[in-house]
């Protein structure tokens, strides 16, 4: 338990180290992590490429990131997502040699790419094709040249980052030796609000109410010019809506669960809250049933697989560029589920969900 509310907004990260043996080409991990008090699972996945090295030839490492924070030393970062708060950022790939290296230089590239952040349209309303994610028109940010040590066998290659803010980014290595050999390597990194998956800043947690509030409700919230205001009229909300103060708190409490399980279950090239699968989780919570097809998840919430009304169809898309690392599923939003939507969303209104 802990000591006050302040106390649950800090974390103390626990590294668990361990050697996997993978040959050359694409690897799948995947790891659970099981609380043994609740039994309750979380589990995530990366892919990582082995490049071949059979002694004949230059190979070019992947790229490694690690973070610093508060003036300490960098700690590496192997995953997908990166908090922001940090102070700076260096990327680092080495180069093996078969024979020798020759001259050259390595190239170092961040790019932003420009990625949709909208919060998702309710299930009935049609919209306008996604934007998703635009690798084909990335934004530079920094270049970086280094020379290769022509004699050494393997070596050793960072650059200096600026801290980045929040956003789709990839850095990318490219290695020019002699004889026209180029080698390639990047690392894509989402950078994500600070306590992600949890939501802790005052605006974040107004701006995730656009599914609770009705639209003239979440624009006050929105529109209001300072810290002082913007709290008086979240607290003003759910006051309104629960008058009982301990009730209230339960009710906040239960909205902003989901929304952190959402991040966890449904993040990918933008927080999971604010994905279409999001935003279904977060309102009507587990389905009874998802039939997970080539193309596209359904997600039942009837034990009759044909009730159109309690289906929602999910279509899986991959995004061009990404390396397979992000897909989109965009929900087939039909007009026919306004009636369940709205009765759900008065449940949440009426406390009726605890």
């Amino acid at each position: 338990h802990a000591a006050s509310a302040e106390a649950t907004q800090a974390f103390a990260p626990v590294v668990v180290r361990d050697t996997l043996a993978a040959g050359p080409g694409r690897t799948q991990i995947e790891v659970t992590l099981t609380d043994l008090g609740t039994r309750r699972q979380t589990r995530r996945r990366l892919a990582v490429d082995v490049p071949v090295f059979d002694g004949t030839r230059a190979v070019l490492g992947p790229v490694r990131l690690a973070a610093a924070h508060g003036g300490g030393g960098f700690v590496a970062r192997p995953g997908p997502d990166l908090t922001a708060g940090h102070d700076s950022l260096r990327a680092t790939a080495e180069l093996f040699d078969g024979h020798r290296m020759g001259a050259g230089r390595i190239v170092w590239r961040l790019l932003r790419i420009p990625a949709d952040t909208a919060v998702a349209a309710a299930p009935y309303l049609l919209r306008a094709p996604a934007r998703l994610v635009r690798y084909d028109a990335p934004e530079t940010l920094l270049v970086r040249h280094h020379r290769v040590d022509p004699s050494a066998r393997r070596q050793e290659v960072s650059v200096s980052l600026p801290a980045l803010p929040r956003g789709v980014y990839r850095v990318e290595a490219e290695a020019g030796l002699e004889a026209g050999h180029r080698l390639r390597g990047q690392r894509d990194v989402a950078v994500r609000s600070a306590g992600f998956p949890r939501i802790i800043r005052l605006e974040e947690m107004i701006e995730a109410l656009a599914y609770l509030a009705r639209p003239r409700e979440h624009a006050r919230l929105m529109e209001a010019a300072t810290a002082e205001e913007q709290r008086r009229r979240f607290d003003a909300f759910w006051g309104r809506l629960v008058p009982d103060r301990q009730q209230a708190a339960s009710l906040l409490q239960r909205y902003y669960e989901r929304v952190e399980e959402a991040n966890l279950r449904f993040t990918t090239y933008k927080e999971g809250w604010r994905t279409d699968r999001g935003m279904v989780y977060i309102i009507l919570g587990e389905p009874l049933l998802i039939d997970d097809r080539l193309d596209r998840e359904v997600w039942h919430y009837s034990y009759d697989d044909r009730d159109a009304l309690s289906t929602f169809v999910f279509h899986r898309r991959p995004l061009v560029g990404s390396g397979g690392r992000y897909h989109a599923y965009l929900l087939e939003r039909q007009f026919f589920h306004e009636a369940a939507w709205r009765r759900a969303v008065d449940r949440w209104r009426r406390g009726d969900v605890l």
